[in-house]
């Protein structure tokens, strides 16, 4: 009996330790069955609901249209996942342009089939469900511009569509493109792209290997295309930091399969250079969540001629005024007790960063969205819209005043009286506001799809 017990004690030691040593040096099958462990974690969140229960009852009547008290007159351009405005097209709507007061203007449907192959993913499944819309920017005769990601796989970034206002699909690229694209005053767009590169990631001779254990890493670049969607340039983002002296930003990364995460770029538009005396038309803002920074890179030299890193944490969205700052959508660098989230503002040349919202007497305790977030400036340049993506909500703020005058909450009926909030990606004026330039009415008639109004009127932008 004795022998057979340390037979048994000695096969199990001596397969506990054959299994330390298949997995210290990932020898078959470790491989596989890691990989089967975290296609099997992506698996099973498929098909969760992306609602967020917020615990509140709601009137009936809530639930069946959109909350919404904004003080600013206007036009917005909103757009989601699959799942909002079901009564507008039998698919649902991609985006809708509304009032101030809810009512919808126009609206783009959801595409009867995506133009893209979900297949190539290497983790997760090929869920047409799992994709949803995150940028999305407005073009000349009722066209948009949206780029799509997918949750719950690797890689996330899925493509790039151009559509016509009654919904037909005019190109798409599938090239990884993610988060918020831009289209400048000479209609080039700039979309947020990365490579899949193999690991270990080399970068030079000097710093240290990018190693991960998804096999691949996120090389963000930022894509250039024509109005045909034809690509005019290609830059490398990790070449660009190095390049710029400042490759300890890619050091011992945290985030090892995504060093940066590149989830924004904004051109600084002709009209608005003259506002920043140390930058040029054409200058890049960008965001790299991962390294918590933002940076202005010079458009020639593709050096980064400014950055700021540490202020905020996982921001995303920055963005150009009329007054040398850049506002920022700070997503965990807020107080815990008023949601987490803040808008900041910087001021290149000065080294303070000024709270904007909440201020640490506001009585906020939901003004949070742990990724995403976008911030959309008012015509006038007095008021702020933040989108809260992950909490269904946008918050308007008076950027004088520091304080909120107003609010949409992207309410939906769930089961029975409780109300929901669904996520939104983009929440902004419109037209986005690009210059101080005086529009006519025939143009802007044509933009906001209204009866055409006399050409000898015209509005000041």
């Amino acid at each position: 009996m004795w022998i057979r017990i340390y037979f048994l004690l000695s096969l199990n030691s001596l397969v506990f330790l054959l299994g330390v040593f298949i997995t210290q040096f990932e020898l078959p099958p470790y491989p596989w069955l890691k990989k089967a462990y975290i296609a099997f974690q992506a698996w099973s969140s498929i098909g969760k609901s992306d609602v967020l229960d917020t615990g509140l009852r709601f009137p009936d009547h809530l639930n069946r249209t959109p909350l919404h008290r904004l003080s600013s007159k206007g036009s917005y351009l909103v757009s989601g996942r699959k799942h909002l405005w079901p009564h507008l097209h039998h698919n649902g709507a991609l985006a809708t342009l509304m009032n101030e007061n809810g009512d919808v203007l126009h609206s783009w449907p959801w595409p009867q089939k995506l133009p893209f192959d979900l297949s190539y993913k290497h983790i997760g499944q090929d869920h047409p469900d799992q994709v949803y819309p995150c940028g999305i920017y407005p073009l000349r005769d009722k066209h948009i511009l949206v780029t799509f990601q997918t949750r719950d796989a690797f890689p996330y970034g899925v493509g790039t569509l151009l559509m016509n206002g009654s919904g037909s699909i005019v190109w798409s690229r599938h090239d990884f493109s993610h988060h918020w694209n831009y289209v400048d005053e000479n209609e080039l767009i700039y979309l947020c792209a990365y490579d899949l590169v193999n690991s270990p990631l080399k970068l030079n001779r000097h710093l240290p290997l990018i190693k991960t254990e998804q096999e691949k890493v996120y090389a963000d670049t930022i894509k250039i295309l024509n109005f045909s969607g034809e690509v005019i340039e290609t830059k490398s983002m990790i070449d660009v930091i190095i390049d710029s002296g400042l490759s300890g930003l890619l050091t011992h990364p945290s985030h090892p399969e995504d060093p940066l995460h590149l989830n924004f770029v904004r051109v600084l538009e002709p009209s608005f250079a003259s506002f920043y005396p140390d930058f040029n038309e054409g200058d890049l803002l960008v965001s790299f969540r991962n390294i918590h920074t933002i940076a202005i890179i010079d458009r020639q030299s593709w050096v980064i001629k400014w950055h700021h890193t540490g202020a905020c944490s996982m921001q995303h969205s920055p963005i150009y005024d009329r007054q040398g700052n850049i506002y920022v959508f700070d997503n965990l660098g807020g107080k815990s007790e008023q949601g987490g989230s803040r808008v900041l503002k910087y001021t290149p040349g000065q080294s303070d960063v000024d709270l904007i919202y909440p201020q640490p007497t506001d009585l906020v305790n939901d003004f949070f969205s742990a990724t995403a977030g976008y911030l959309s400036l008012s015509p006038d340049g007095k008021k702020l819209i933040a989108t809260l993506s992950n909490n269904g909500k946008v918050v308007e703020i008076d950027l004088a005043a520091k304080r909120e005058t107003g609010h949409y909450i992207n309410s939906h009926p769930l089961s029975g009286e409780m109300g929901g909030r669904f996520w939104l990606g983009t929440f902004q004026h419109f037209p986005p506001i690009k210059a101080q330039t005086y529009l006519c009415c025939q143009k802007l008639s044509s933009l906001l799809f209204l009866p055409s109004l006399s050409t000898h009127h015209c509005l000041h932008m």
